[in-house]
């Protein structure tokens, strides 16, 4: 088998309710939710109706090992693309090689992207990819808690993945935080939606109060857009200032969000994130080898929690 590079990311499972007392395990919640949802098309998410377009999220195969539960992650779609049976979601499990195996009955829609993820008691370990984010990870963890506990059912949200930064990288010194204009707003509006007509109308302003003509507000405005501030403090709120900022890189995600340091350097974010560069054997059918795929998640997850 020909080897490829795969990047794993590492996330903390924080519950959205903050309480004093000890917190939340939800390793045992998400055991039982898949036990409850036996046949895969029990726990597939619907993105929209199947007769317009076929998206739908789902996790098609579960396997316990001693730290967790290692989980393949499918996005279906409808269009021409590898096919998924109907027969397939009517099953228990199936991984991404049995695909292969199956080309006729009816089509219930065709892969879009797939991933895999490892969750243990306080971790998330995902296999990264431009396809499936973390956020959709988060989303769909908390839709099957919610359908299957009722404790849960009436909340908005149960869990978030914090991205985990790495041990070397003092939170102290960023200095401020460019939010980038992609960066989505409650998921619908951006940054550059709200602050571009803002930024726009202020200088259009200008120039008519100047009495310049023939002038475009966008012939001026290169860029617009928001700069958080980071407020200097001491050394013993460290892990304090951690937090604040994994929730403020979560929250503000997108490869245009720029971090600088208290001198005005560039801080790369990919580097202060805790990740892992690894090489996996992947098929003849171009699909990663999942025991081995499994067994580095196990060991980059060692790795971390000891650290």
């Amino acid at each position: 088998m020909a080897t490829k590079p795969i990047k794993l990311g590492c996330f903390e499972i924080v519950p959205v309710e903050q309480k004093l007392t000890r917190k939340p395990i939800f390793l045992n919640d998400i055991k039982g939710a898949f036990s409850a949802l036996g046949n895969i098309s029990d726990r597939c998410r619907k993105l929209s109706d199947l007769t317009v377009d076929g998206e739908q999220e789902f996790v098609s195969k579960v396997s316990i090992n001693d730290n967790g539960l290692f989980c393949t992650f499918l996005h279906l779609k409808a269009g021409g693309a590898i096919n998924i049976q109907k027969s397939l979601l009517d099953s228990q499990s199936f991984s991404l090689e049995d695909l292969n195996a199956n080309i006729n009955g009816e089509i219930a829609g065709h892969l879009k992207d797939y991933t895999y993820f490892l969750v243990t008691k306080k971790l998330l370990i995902l296999k990264l990819t431009r396809g499936i984010t973390i956020s959709d990870i988060s989303i769909y963890l908390n839709w099957l808690l919610k359908k299957t506990i009722p404790a849960y059912a009436d909340k908005s949200s149960v869990l978030q993945l914090r991205q985990c930064l790495r041990n070397n990288f003092n939170p102290l010194d960023v200095g401020t935080i460019t939010l980038g204009g992609d960066v989505k707003i409650e998921g619908r509006k951006s940054i550059d939606t709200i602050i571009q007509p803002l930024f726009t109308d202020l200088l259009d302003r200008l120039i008519k109060s100047e009495g310049v003509k023939g002038l475009a507000p966008d012939s001026i405005i290169r860029r617009a857009s928001l700069v958080l501030t980071i407020e200097r403090q001491s050394d013993k709120n460290q892990s304090d200032r951690a937090r604040i900022l994994q929730s403020l890189l979560d929250t503000c995600n997108s490869d245009l969000t720029e971090i600088r340091d208290k001198k005005n350097a560039k801080i790369d974010p990919v580097s202060i994130k805790e990740s892992k560069d690894i090489r996996i054997p992947f098929s003849a059918s171009d699909f990663p080898d999942v025991a081995v795929l499994e067994e580095e998640m196990l060991r980059y997850y060692n790795e971390v929690s000891k650290t």
